[in-house]
C-alpha cells in the first residue's frame, strides 16, 4: 500500500491538496541523462520530454477514461518560487494532468494518440500531494519502488539516484542509503562506484561519448563484478569504494577508454548518438556473457596485449595458449577455411587463385617438415 497514510508515516511531511498551478515537474529527475536538463528552456519542454521518452500519454489516456485515481498522491518537495513545489515522484502523472488541462502544452506533444483524447476531460481543481522537507526524505519510499521493487527504474537511474544521495546537501553515507532504500551496503557502494567512474571518464579523462556507457549500464555494473576488468583500470571493490571521490587514479585514462571500447565500441558520431545507435567497431565482446571470458583475458599478459592490439576475444585468448596450442589451432582453422573455400571453388580457376593455391601447398609442406 502507498496510501496517504502509510507514505506519510514512513517519510514525514504533509499530505495537502494541492491545485496543479503550483506543481512543477523535477528538472533533477533520475530519468533524465546528464545533459537533458541543460536543454529545457521551460517545464513545458520537460513536459515533452517525458512524453517523448516515458510516454505520459498512455497515463493521460488512462485518466480520460477512468479519470484521476486519488489513492496514491504525488510526491513534492518546496519549490524556489513561494507556494511552488516540485513533483518528486510522478512526473508522468502530473504531465498527464498538465496535458489534459492545458490544450496548448497537448498540441506541443508528438506521440500518436493526444488529439484523439476528448478535449473536455474532467480534470479536478487540486491533487493529493505528500509535501516533504526534503529529497533526502523522500528516499525511503523512492527506494523501495524504483530500486528494490514495484516500478523498478533501469539500471543507471539506479546508480545516479544512490550517487545523488551520497554526493547531495545531506551528503547521506552510503550504509545510511543503504538503509533507507532497502539495499546491501556493498551494492550501494557498486552503484556509486559504477556511476563515479562514468563521471570521471567524463569529468577528468575527457573521454568521449560517455552516453555509449550509460546506454549499456547494465553491462557496464556486470563489467565491474569481474576482478580481471576491475584490475586493468584499478577500479576497488565496492567495500573499498571512498564516498565523494573519484574511485580511479588520475593515471588510468587510456586503460579505461581502451576498456569502454572493448565493452561498448568506438566513440558514436552525434547523429548516432541522437538516435540511440549502438557502436560496434572496436568491440572485443559481442555478448556480455562474455564478460567473464574478457575477464580472464585481461589478467593474462599476452592476453591483453592482443587486446590492446585491437584483437577480439577470441584472437586474444588464442594468444594466451603455449605455442603448440596456438599452432594447432591456427592449421585448423586454415583447413576450416579451406574446406569452405572448397564448397564455392569455380570450374576454371583465375590465374591469382591457382598462384595462392600454389603457395599454399608450398607453405604447407614446409610446416610439416620443419623447414
Amino acid at each position: 500500500m502507498h496510501g496517504g497514510v502509510e507514505v506519510t508515516e514512513r517519510v514525514g511531511g504533509s499530505l495537502q491538496w494541492l491545485p496543479l498551478g503550483q506543481l512543477e515537474p523535477d528538472w533533477q529527475n533520475p530519468r533524465f541523462l546528464p545533459g537533458t536538463a541543460s536543454r529545457f528552456q521551460s517545464h513545458e519542454d520537460a513536459y515533452v520530454f517525458l512524453d517523448q521518452k516515458y510516454d505520459a500519454h498512455a497515463v493521460a489516456d488512462s485518466i480520460a477514461r477512468h479519470g484521476y485515481f486519488e489513492s496514491e498522491p504525488l510526491i513534492a518537495v518546496p519549490g524556489q518560487a513561494e507556494n511552488s513545489f516540485v513533483v518528486v515522484e510522478g512526473n508522468r502523472r502530473l504531465t498527464a494532468l498538465k496535458s489534459l488541462q492545458d490544450s496548448g502544452l497537448r498540441d506541443r506533444m508528438t506521440r500518436t494518440g493526444w488529439a484523439d483524447l476528448p478535449a473536455d476531460v474532467e480534470i479536478p481543481d487540486a491533487v493529493p500531494v505528500l509535501v516533504v522537507e526534503s529529497r533526502e526524505r523522500v528516499a525511503p519510499i523512492m527506494g523501495f519502488r524504483h530500486i528494490t521493487g514495484i516500478a523498478p527504474w533501469d539500471p543507471y537511474q539506479q546508480a545516479r539516484y544512490v550517487a545523488e544521495l551520497i554526493d547531495g546537501d545531506q551528503q547521506t553515507g552510503a550504509d545510511e542509503v543503504a538503509e533507507l532504500i532497502g539495499r546491501d551496503a556493498n551494492e550501494v557502494r557498486a552503484f556509486y562506484r559504477n556511476y563515479s567512474i562514468v563521471e570521471q571518464a567524463d569529468e577528468v579523462f575527457g573521454i568521449s561519448d560517455s552516453k555509449r556507457v550509460t546506454d549499456e549500464f547494465g553491462v557496464w555494473s556486470r563489467a565491474m563484478t569481474s576482478v580481471g576488468i576491475r584490475a586493468y583500470v584499478g577500479a576497488p571493490p565496492p567495500r573499498d569504494v571512498s564516498e565523494r571521490e573519484f574511485p580511479l587514479s588520475d593515471d588510468v585514462g587510456e586503460h579505461l577508454d581502451r576498456l569502454f571500447v572493448w565493452l561498448f565500441g568506438i566513440p558514436r558520431t552525434e547523429q548516432d548518438r541522437d538516435e540511440g545507435k549502438q557502436s560496434r567497431e572496436g568491440r572485443a565482446i559481442s555478448d556480455s556473457r562474455q564478460l567473464n571470458r574478457l575477464g580472464k583475458a585481461i589478467l593474462h599478459s599476452r592476453g591483453v596485449e592482443s587486446l590492446e592490439k585491437g584483437a577480439d576475444l577470441e584472437t586474444a585468448e588464442r594468444a594466451m595458449l603455449d605455442g603448440r596450442a596456438q599452432f594447432a589451432g591456427s592449421i585448423g582453422e586454415a583447413k576450416l577455411a579451406l574446406e569452405a573455400a572448397q564448397e564455392h571453388r569455380p570450374a576454371r580457376l583465375s590465374k591469382a587463385a591457382a598462384q595462392t593455391l600454389e603457395e599454399i601447398c608450398e607453405l604447407a609442406k614446409k610446416l610439416k617438415h620443419g623447414a
